[in-house]
C-alpha cells in the first residue's frame, strides 16, 4: 500500500464552482491510499487537519524568512558604497 494523495479543501467548496471558499467553514482533509486490492480513502477529522495546515504555515513561514534573507543579502552585496560627504563633527 502507498499514499496516492492527500487533498485539503474547505468544507462546501468544489474547485471549479463559480463560488468561493467560505473561510468560516471548516477544512476537510481526504487520504488516499492505493493497494493490490484497490484504494482506499480516509477522511480526517477536523484536529487533524489543523495539523496539517498548522505544519505547512510553519514551512511556508520559514521559506519566505530564507527568501527574504537571500534577497537582502543579495541588495547588500551588489549596493555600491555610497559616498560618506558633508558629516560634521
Amino acid at each position: 500500500m502507498f499514499l496516492a494523495a492527500i487533498t485539503i479543501t474547505r468544507e462546501g467548496y468544489y474547485p471549479g464552482g463559480y463560488h468561493k471558499a467560505d473561510p468560516s467553514k471548516p477544512l476537510r482533509a481526504v487520504v488516499q491510499i492505493d493497494g493490490p486490492l484497490g484504494k482506499t480513502e480516509l477522511n480526517l477529522p477536523p484536529e487533524t487537519s489543523d495539523r496539517i495546515i498548522a505544519l505547512i504555515a510553519d514551512e511556508v513561514a520559514e521559506q519566505s524568512k530564507r527568501v527574504a534573507e537571500a534577497m537582502t543579502r543579495q541588495f547588500i552585496e551588489a549596493a555600491p558604497a555610497l559616498p560618506v560627504t558633508g558629516l560634521v563633527g
